[in-house]
């Protein structure tokens, strides 16, 4: 461990498990840092850059309805800085990095967001333009095919770059995981995140490729790709869940039952293990058959748990077995 994952180390509380968590994840960083404090304004300055009336007050009815048109792009930029806010506020608070190479890249987006801010709400106000039949937005003018493609290829830079610089900021997490002492769990949802950051950046790159190469009356194409993400980012969170319940039911700690044949009798192994599969508990059949005679409440481990166990030895007696359990007290 090198000098400075050792102080990243130092710096945590030595009961890791006191710490407030949000998903299952304790939070490292609950407390702000100046770091988050700067990106934060940085994301408000990008949005009064958005007002919906640039210029100046609207002073008469004309020029209010006018403003109005540009509401609904404002709301759709509004919506994709939040995301990216979103993510850099959940990784703040989770890892609580301020790291030469974390603020590093987090300067470089902000950088990005102030410059991508202005094609961002151009793209938004064609898009509405063209769904609203010119009801609501604005067009961008007269345009040649070269500037369009400029424009969809400057947004799909801005876009996968913001989407990598998360990816990085997750990835830094993910390389101070034995300093910042993540479990399973934990290194788990870090992974998770890296990947499914991955998404926003594969599709901002396939939407520079197709604003290169698509003929012109194909090249809207390039803009929306960009819903694809309304698909693959649902699949690959509802993975992420699943996989984080499979990893919650391996952290406790379960019983198993194995029936076996020794002759013309059976055996009721039953014993306890927990997530790294040692043994914690073991009875044998001939306890297992005087317990499951009598039926209540049974401490195991710290944990009480209610049975009933109806198990025939002989052979000539077997009948399924009816294994139950309560995990709170009767």
């Amino acid at each position: 461990m090198n000098k400075r994952a050792q102080e990243i180390a130092s710096g945590l509380p030595p009961d890791l498990d006191a710490l407030p968590r949000l998903g299952g994840f304790r939070l490292r960083g609950i407390e702000m840092t100046r770091l988050e404090t700067f990106i934060d304004a940085a994301f408000a300055f990008a949005i009064t850059m958005l007002v919906i009336a640039a210029q100046q007050i609207p002073d008469d009815v004309k020029t209010l309805l006018a403003a109005f048109k540009n509401v609904p792009a404002f709301v759709a930029s509004i919506v994709v800085l939040g995301i990216f806010w979103r993510g850099h506020w959940l990784w703040s608070r989770r890892y609580g990095l301020e790291d030469g190479v974390s603020i590093f890249i987090s300067w470089a987006m902000i950088v990005t967001i102030l410059i991508y801010i202005y094609p961002l709400k151009a793209i938004f106000s064609s898009m509405w333009f063209l769904l609203s039949g010119g009801r609501v937005g604005h067009t961008l003018g007269p345009h040649s095919e070269s500037e369009i493609r400029a424009l969809f290829a400057i947004f799909a830079v801005g876009f996968s770059a913001i989407a990598l610089e998360m990816v990085l900021l997750n990835l830094r997490a993910w390389q101070l995981r034995d300093p910042l002492r993540l479990d399973a769990r934990e290194r788990a949802i870090t992974f998770h995140e890296i990947t499914g950051w991955s998404i926003p950046v594969g599709v901002g790159i396939v939407s520079l490729v197709l604003a290169l190469s698509l003929a012109r009356e194909h090249i809207e194409w390039s803009g929306w790709i960009y819903f694809s993400m309304a698909i693959l980012v649902p699949r690959v969170a509802a993975r992420r869940m699943a996989c984080g319940r499979a990893q919650h039911d391996s952290c406790g700690r379960h019983l198993c039952f194995r029936l076996v044949r020794c002759g013309q009798r059976f055996q009721l192994l039953v014993r306890r293990v927990n997530r790294a599969g040692r043994d914690r508990r073991r009875v044998d059949s001939a306890r297992a058959a005087r317990d499951a005679i009598q039926e209540g409440p049974r401490d195991i481990g710290r944990q009480r748990c209610t049975w009933r166990v109806c198990v025939a030895l002989a052979r000539r007696h077997c009948r399924s077995a009816v294994l139950d359990r309560a995990d709170s007290p009767p």
